[in-house]
Order: structure tokens, then sequence, then C-alpha cells
């Protein structure tokens, strides 16, 4: 029972790895309150103002790459570009650097097809949630 008076379901398990419980697949409230403690602090409003001026600057590259792609009236894959950006907001709250997936048109590092595999992965064995070893 996560913040509620119902079970979490078993559906939610291969989002996880067996060895390591996350916030999204651990079923245990205490375990999950426990790991939730442990990322408060990145979520206080400090923490959300030390972040603005990073995102800030990504959103403005972000801009800056939409206007490009209209104005030589190219052909831009949306739903994509807007992953690059979501990554490299991600790099910037993280570890301080951009990934540099907007700049590039492209995953640099990876990141974004182990997310998709992961994803893809983890959505059909919810449904058989048993087979997650």
């Amino acid at each position: 029972r996560i913040g509620s008076t119902l079970p979490k379901a078993d559906y939610y398990i291969p989002f996880g790895l067996p060895s390591f419980p996350n916030l999204f697949d651990v079923q245990d409230s205490a375990r999950h309150s426990s790991i939730k403690k442990q990322f408060a602090p990145l979520y206080t409003m400090t923490a959300s103002l030390s972040y603005e001026q990073g995102v800030d600057g990504q959103t403005a590259i972000l801009k800056e790459e939409l206007q490009r792609f209209s104005d030589q009236k190219q052909v831009m894959d949306l739903p994509q570009f807007l992953q690059y950006y979501v990554f490299d907001v991600i790099g910037v709250i993280t570890v301080g650097k951009s990934m540099g997936m907007m700049e590039s048109n492209s995953d640099t590092n990876g990141a974004c097809g182990a997310f998709d595999a992961i994803w893809h992965y983890a959505s059909m064995m919810a449904y058989i949630p048993h087979m997650h070893a």
C-alpha cells in the first residue's frame, strides 16, 4: 500500500531490478517510504530553484533548435527531439552538464535507446510479472 489503502499491483515489478528496488517498483510501504526519504531533499523549493538556470539554458537551446528546423523547413521528429530535451535537462540537473542530444540531434550516449528498450521490456512483462527474474 503506497499512500493508499490499495496494495500496489504486481504490474510494477518489471520496472525495476529484482536486486535493486526503486520507487516505481517497490511494493512494501515501509521500503517505499525509506527510498522516498532519500530523494526528498532533491525536491525541496531550494533545490528546485537551483535547477532553474540549467533548465532555462536547455529550454533556450530547444527554442533555438525548433526555430532552426522551422527556418530551414526541415522535417523534425518532434517526439524524439523532446526526448533529447528531457535527457539534456536531466543531465544538467544530475551531473551539471547537458548530454548534447539536442545540439547533435542524436542519442549521443545511447540513453534514449536504453530507456526505450527497458520501457518496452517492462511494459510487456508487466502483464506477466512472475516471469521477470
